[in-house]
């Protein structure tokens, strides 16, 4: 079921609830109303009775006799009248006023009190009887059921007229949402050139604002991508070009020199000339030796050794040795304490890397004095690289280069971070890298907080 379903549903049960609600309420005012009425036309009745009776009896009354009393109650809209002797035969009965637009019996039943009839002792000649009032509800049932009826029927029309203006409001306000959806499905064809127009309350607009900058960011990172595989394939092409140059240039005229050095052994062999074969054996040694030490050269340059192949604190104390070398006024510093069992070469060649790009940003850029590097075992099995120096330091307006943009790269490839910062006494410049040893590592990392 959707959002805009939803909300129009149970919209629409409350206000059958509010109906519901408003009937029920209705229609016990009404039994309290119609029972009230019935009490009041009872009390009232028995009264003009028994004030008729007293007049009949008064010396030379002219009021009515019994009879002219029940028919004084013809057409009254709340009581019935009958006269009964003491025998208990009724002698005559008054005609109440039918409704002209009765009620249904159901709710006749449902609103209509049960009130016992009043009875009223009367006289006549020598006889006796007596007078019983009944209660006769139908004309004012009937006049709260028009009451009623239109009441409900008001508040059905609010309740229609409120449902269609709530689903009209709702899907008007929802419409932003579904463009959204139908936009993040068309992404899969069409790409993120996909952009939506801002609409809807502030929150829907905030919302689509900030679909329309992701599509962007995302563009651009595709655009980026694919301009770094277009540089790719051509570098790749390049270097199978150069490779293809090179066997030819350098290999295949040796291998033509081999090829006929062969055939030269061969035919002094036929011949008999023995003594030419060993020139010609060596002149194949000499080709031979120049093809493999080109072979070396290529595949050195297809797979160039990594530095950390003699081992992690090996590698930096001959990068230390290198820089101390040339500069020999920075008092280089190298503290490793960690262990290199179970840490992946490629984590030790970030590791080096990162070492190698801050060492040489310090000597190029910081004047440093003094250069320290320290690396040490975090918790979560993480690596942390700091190098600080007490140089001259990174200015406001400095843009990082691309050095740095590739080391958070390369960091983040594997799960880790950079952080450049002052150094401590407010000079110089401190890096610190976190990298986990190894893929496994990062895997039992916690997700960091949002």
């Amino acid at each position: 079921m959707s959002l805009r379903v939803r909300l129009i549903t149970s919209i629409l049960v409350v206000l059958l609830v509010s109906l519901a609600v408003g009937g029920l309420s209705a229609g016990w005012t009404a039994t309290k109303s119609v029972r009230t009425e019935m009490q009041a036309a009872l009390a009232n009745g028995e009264k003009a009775v028994r004030n008729g009776e007293a007049d009949r009896r008064a010396p030379a009354a002219a009021a009515p006799g019994p009879d002219r009393q029940v028919h004084l109650f013809d057409g009254n809209r709340h009581l019935r009248a009958r006269l009964v002797d003491e025998a208990g035969q009724m002698r005559v009965a008054s005609v109440p006023l039918e409704p002209r637009q009765p009620a249904p019996g159901w709710l006749v039943a449902l609103v209509a009190p049960s009130l016992p009839p009043v009875e009223v002792p009367l006289e006549f000649g020598d006889r006796s009887g007596r007078m019983l009032l009944e209660a006769d509800p139908r004309n004012e049932v009937a006049e709260v059921w028009g009451q009623l009826r239109d009441g409900l029927a008001a508040l059905a029309l609010f309740c229609a007229l409120s449902a269609a203006l709530v689903g009209f409001v709702v899907s008007r306000a929802l419409r932003p949402l579904e463009d959204l959806s139908a936009a993040l499905a068309a992404v899969g064809s069409e790409g993120f050139a996909v952009r939506l127009k801002p609409a809807g309350s502030p929150e829907l607009v905030r919302l689509t604002e900030g679909f329309n900058a992701m599509m962007e960011r995302l563009g651009r990172a595709e655009r980026h991508n694919r301009r770094l595989h277009e540089q790719l394939v051509a570098v790749q092409e390049e270097e199978r070009a150069e490779l293809a140059r090179d066997l030819h240039d350098e290999i295949g005229p040796f291998l033509f020199c081999v090829a006929v050095d062969a055939a030269a052994i061969e035919a002094a062999a036929q011949v008999g000339n023995h003594a030419e074969i060993p020139d010609s054996a060596a002149a194949i040694r000499r080709s031979v030796s120049h093809m493999q030490g080109h072979v070396r050269s290529m595949l050195g340059r297809l797979r160039p050794a990594s530095p950390v192949e003699i081992g992690l604190a090996p590698a930096l104390r001959n990068l230390v040795a290198f820089w101390q070398a040339r500069r020999p006024g920075i008092t280089f510093t190298l503290d490793v304490e960690v262990e290199e069992d179970g840490m992946e070469e490629a984590a030790k060649e970030v590791v080096y890397r990162v070492v190698q790009e801050s060492v040489t940003n310090a000597v190029r850029h910081g004047q440093p004095g003094q250069v320290e590097i320290s690396i040490r075992t975090g918790p979560e099995e993480q690596v942390i690289t700091c190098i600080s120096d007490d140089g001259v330091g990174l200015s406001a307006t400095a843009v990082p280069g691309f050095g740095l943009a590739g080391l958070r790269d390369r960091l983040a490839a594997r799960g880790g971070g950079l952080q450049v910062v002052t150094g401590p006494a407010g000079r110089g410049l401190q890096v610190t890298a976190r990298l986990p040893r190894s893929e496994r590592a990062e895997a039992l990392r916690p997700p960091a907080a949002a």
